[in-house]
């Protein structure tokens, strides 16, 4: 008789121990549930990334590089003018002790200037640090790299604008396409290869003219920006 109640003890403190979590368990809970959460927030993330990546892989807007003092290269690589550029000197920009930044003044060249190109701001710039940046890109896509140089941001939107300068095979010089400047926060078309313009919601399409799309005009449709 004793040893049967023994052993019903016995049992029953087992029982009691195994339904009882201790600190421990409870723990690695905590800590599977902290893991599951996480997972699942970094699920969110990556389809949110996804589909910021989806919709805005049409569109490249160019952006100076601040962070680097060489310039931004977008391009694919193939071309072969690429190797005498990127090279600029250690002046991105001119001043005045009154009016300010006035010029950007940069070289263009690999080892040694290839061509220097110097314009008068259209204005005080916002932030001159990013006065004079060059991104290096196709802009026209005639196969040719293209050199486009910042020129700052201005007005109350702070709208961000660049001088565009076309690479001319036949001469061996880069080209300033004049009205390019005109273009705020300008971008690309992967689609068409037209050059957009983002003012607020609304956005400009700009077509390249001329026999080697030297020329570059806007369309007098708007569209709203998605």
């Amino acid at each position: 008789m004793r040893k049967s109640i023994l052993i019903v003890s016995v049992l029953m403190l087992l029982m009691a121990c195994g339904g009882k979590k201790t600190s421990a368990d409870e723990a690695a809970a905590d800590s599977t549930g902290v893991k599951d959460t996480t997972a699942v927030a970094d699920s969110v993330k990556t389809v949110a990334e996804e589909a910021t990546d989806e919709d805005a892989i049409d569109e490249l807007v160019f952006t100076p590089d601040l962070k680097n003092d060489k310039p931004l290269d977008l391009s694919d690589g193939k071309d072969e003018v690429a190797k005498y550029i990127p090279y600029w000197d250690e002046t991105f920009y001119e001043e005045d002790e009154e009016e300010g930044v006035i010029r950007y003044n940069l070289s263009l060249g690999y080892d040694r200037p290839l061509q220097q190109l110097c314009q008068v701001l259209p204005g005080k710039p916002a932030n001159k640090n990013e006065v004079g940046r060059v991104v290096l890109f196709d802009v026209n896509k005639d196969g040719h790299i293209d050199a486009l140089v910042c020129l700052g941001r201005y007005g109350v939107n702070k709208d961000l604008y660049y001088d565009a300068y076309l690479w001319d095979e036949e001469y061996y010089v880069f080209s300033r396409v004049e009205n390019f400047r005109e273009i705020p926060n300008p971008g690309i078309d992967k689609k068409t290869s037209n050059i957009t313009s983002h003012i607020g919601s609304d956005r400009e399409i700009w077509l390249w003219k001329g026999k080697n799309k030297t020329k570059i005009e806007k369309k007098v449709e708007t569209s709203e920006r998605n």
